[in-house]
Formats: structure tokens, sequence, C-alpha cells
């Protein structure tokens, strides 16, 4: 994720309290809050990238995204509010 959207990881550390000056910093941050930072950074990036800028994210988070879809056998729709 740093790679991909620092910014969205500068916020989510900002939100939870930190204050991050480098990759290291930010990384050491994420580390520390592991199990809370998740939802939050997710939240933070998916403001920055929307599910309809999807061709845009990492490689690791569209396969994810692909195999949870079809787990739950869903596409998102975002305009209906669903999941």
């Amino acid at each position: 994720m740093i790679d991909a959207a620092m910014g969205a990881c500068i916020s989510a550390c900002t939100s939870l309290g930190e204050t991050p000056q480098d990759e290291a910093e930010v990384l050491a941050a994420m580390r520390q809050h592991k199990g809370t930072i998740g939802a939050i950074l997710a939240r933070e990036f998916l403001a920055a990238q929307p599910f309809g800028e999807e061709n845009r994210w990492p490689e690791p988070l569209r396969r994810l995204t692909s195999v949870l879809r079809k787990q739950l056998g869903a596409t998102p729709n975002i305009a209906r509010g669903a999941p």
C-alpha cells in the first residue's frame, strides 16, 4: 500500500494520532496499529481511488477483490450503497 497509495497511508496514520515523516515511519506506524488501521486505510484509499477507478489499484488488491467477489457472489453497487 505504501508504494501504491502513500497519501492514504499517511492520512490513515494521522487519523490515529501518528505524524510519520517518511516511508520508514509510515511503515512503523502502520505496524504499530496493525489490527486497527485496516478499516481506516481502506476508507482513505477508496476516497482517493474509488471503485470506478479500480483499474488503477495495485494488482494484489485487484486480485483480492476479485476473489472476494467470487466468494460473495456479488459485484459492488456503490450507487445503492450495497457492498
